[in-house]
């Protein structure tokens, strides 16, 4: 989800809507995403779904089925996707169950200016100043490379958590948790760890099934090296498949770059360092 302050990467499409005290725009390669308005309504969407059952264009039924249904509609929704949804005087912003796509917003209860969303914060550094960058949050980032949950570098820009949704309505901000992880040990659902598997490699296939020359970051750890498998075993021919990492240090022995190498290898696939 973009937000007007800020411009659109080069090659995107453009989608964009105001009135009524909402102003929203998208910039996608994806046909499915976009903006659309009408009833008195108006639904931005980015993203993928999985499991949605196909017919009518995507953000038809999506906002069709929120003003039938309600929010619970939307927070039923699998896949990678932002969306924010405003009607009748209200805004709504959904995250995905995992929050694979970031949505930074800053709120602006004192003045009631509003609810301003954008996937990086650029756009929202100048809408509040004064207030220092938290340390916490900025040490947490280099050593991890990511925030605390829900934070941001900078104090008054927060971030949507996985499975939850925000609500603007008179000036005020509500957080909601529409979902949340079970912990499971695999033996309540049997076969549920085959289900899980089977989930994971149909959305990596479907990723990569426009792609004429595929290449994986490939770091020889257990979550890229799975990947590459699967891609590697659902191609014709294995070598139109190529592996990649960059980094420092890629020639000493036993170091990822060496893990990659030899995985790729296996397949008598290029491997390619920058």
């Amino acid at each position: 989800m973009e937000s007007r302050l800020w411009p659109g990467a080069v090659g995107l499409r453009r989608e964009s809507w105001t009135g009524d005290g909402f102003a929203c725009a998208v910039h996608t390669r994806r046909e499915s995403s976009g903006v659309i308005s009408k009833h008195g309504a108006c639904l931005a969407f980015e993203g993928y779904l999985i499991d949605f059952p196909e017919g009518r264009p995507v953000l038809d039924r999506l906002l069709d089925g929120f003003l039938e249904h309600g929010p619970a509609f939307l927070e039923r929704l699998n896949g990678s996707f932002q969306i924010v949804v405003h009607h009748d005087g209200k805004t709504r912003v959904f995250a995905d169950p995992t929050g694979s796509r970031r949505l930074f917003y800053v709120t602006d209860e004192t003045a009631e200016r509003g609810l301003f969303l954008a996937p990086e914060m650029g756009p929202l550094i100048d809408l509040r100043r004064g207030e220092a960058i938290d340390r916490a949050n900025l040490v947490q980032f280099l050593v991890s490379g990511r925030f605390f949950a829900g934070q941001s570098l900078l104090p008054w820009v927060r971030q949507v958590l996985p499975g939850e949704s925000l609500l603007w309505r008179d000036g005020r901000l509500e957080r909601h948790r529409y979902f949340l992880y079970e912990v499971s040990d695999g033996e309540e659902r049997p076969g549920l760890l085959d289900e899980l598997g089977n989930r994971v490699e149909r959305a990596v296939l479907r990723a990569a099934e426009h792609a004429e020359s595929p290449i994986v970051l490939l770091s020889g750890g257990y979550d890229s090296r799975y990947i590459f498998h699967i891609l590697a075993r659902s191609l014709d021919v294995p070598k139109r498949l190529r592996s990649m990492l960059w980094g420092e240090r890629m020639e000493v022995p036993g170091s990822d770059n060496h893990a990659a190498e030899a995985v790729a290898r296996q397949y008598g696939i290029e491997h390619l360092t920058l």
